[in-house]
C-alpha cells in the first residue's frame, strides 16, 4: 500500500510537471464533456468552444447520396434528433469506441467495451467472463475483506459488494466452491508473486478501497503482479478497478506500459473521462 511519503512525491511530481500551466488538451478537445477533457477555462470559453463543435461535427460527418458522394453535412440539431441504425450513427459509435480506447492509451491489441451500469456493472461484467465456478483449479484472490468479517463490516455493505458477488457466484453455481476464494487480511496491497503462485491462484481482483481501486499499489506491488502473470501467461489472469488511475499511475513507464497490455482493467467511465454517470469502461 502506498505511504504517505510516497503520496507527498506524487503530489510533488505533479505540482511540477505542471508548474508552467494547465496541460495541453487532448488530441480531439472535443471528446468528453467536463473540465477534465474539454479544458475549458470559463462559461464564455465554453460556448466559444460549442460553435467550434458545431463546425467540427458538420466537417466529419458528411450527408452522402446513394453513391457515396457528400451532399451536405448533419447538423448538431439534426444527430441530436435523428440518430438511429446505420449511417451516421454507426460512424459516431465507431468514432467514439476508437477514441476512448486512444485516451485510455490502450495497446492495439486490446479490445474494449462501454456498458450501461457504474463500476459495480464494470466488476460484474469481468467477474461473469473471467471467473470459472466449475473449473476446480481456478483460485480467485480479491483484494478486498471477506464479506460480514469485522474488517468488511467496518467498510460498510457498498464496500463489500465486490466479495459479495464473488462468493454467491460460487454458492449458486452447481459446481461452485466458495473455499477457491481468498479473501484479503485488509485491503489495499498485492500479495507477493511467490504467495500467489503457492496458493494457487489463478485469478486476481485488485479492487482494495472500492472506488480508490489500484491507486493504492506501490510500483514494487505491480511488478510483483507482472511478475506473476509472467509465470504463467496462459491461465494467470488479474482484474484492476483503474477507477481513478487516469493520468495517476505514479509508476515507471514501462511498468505501466506492461500493466496496459497484461491486466483486465474496469472503471466507472464518469470518473474516468468526467460526464454523466451510468456507464463502465472495460479493457
Amino acid at each position: 500500500m502506498a505511504s504517505i511519503q510516497q503520496l507527498k512525491s506524487a503530489r510533488d511530481t505533479a505540482i511540477s510537471l505542471t508548474q508552467n500551466g494547465l496541460p495541453p488538451a487532448t488530441k480531439n478537445q472535443f471528446f468528453g464533456v467536463g473540465p477534465i477533457t474539454d479544458m475549458t477555462l470559463n462559461e464564455v470559453d465554453a460556448r466559444l468552444l460549442r460553435f467550434e463543435f458545431d463546425a467540427w461535427l458538420e466537417a466529419n460527418y458528411p450527408k452522402l447520396d446513394d453513391k457515396g458522394n457528400r451532399i451536405g453535412s448533419f447538423t448538431t440539431a439534426e444527430i441530436g434528433r435523428g440518430m438511429h441504425r446505420g449511417y451516421p450513427a454507426d460512424k459516431v459509435l465507431n468514432d467514439m469506441m476508437r477514441e476512448i480506447h486512444r485516451y485510455f492509451g490502450f495497446p492495439k491489441s486490446n479490445k474494449m467495451a462501454v456498458g450501461l451500469g457504474g463500476g459495480h456493472s464494470g466488476f460484474t461484467a469481468a467477474a461473469i467472463h473471467m471467473v470459472t465456478a466449475n473449473d476446480p483449479d481456478q483460485v480467485v484472490f480479491v483484494d478486498t475483506p471477506k464479506p460480514e468479517s469485522d474488517a468488511a463490516k467496518a467498510g460498510g455493505f457498498f464496500r463489500q459488494s465486490w466479495g459479495t458477488q464473488l462468493t454467491e457466484l460460487h454458492r449458486f453455481a452447481t459446481n461452485g466452491d466458495e473455499n477457491r476464494l481468498i479473501f484479503a487480511e485488509g485491503e489495499g496491497s498485492i500479495p507477493s508473486a511467490e504467495f500467489l503462485k503457492e496458493r494457487g491462484v489463478k485469478l486476481f481482483f485488485g479492487v482494495g478501497h472500492e472506488t480508490t481501486g489500484a491507486t493504492t499499489y506501490t510500483e514494487e506491488e505491480i511488478r510483483n503482479l507482472l511478475a506473476w502473470i509472467d509465470m504463467n501467461p496462459a491461465e494467470h489472469h488479474a482484474i484492476i478497478d483503474a477507477t481513478s488511475l487516469l493520468g495517476a499511475m505514479p509508476w515507471a513507464d514501462e511498468v505501466v506500459e506492461q500493466m496496459m497490455v497484461k491486466c483486465n482493467m474496469f472503471m466507472p467511465f464518469q470518473k474516468a473521462i468526467g460526464g454523466v454517470s451510468g456507464y463502465y469502461v472495460i479493457s
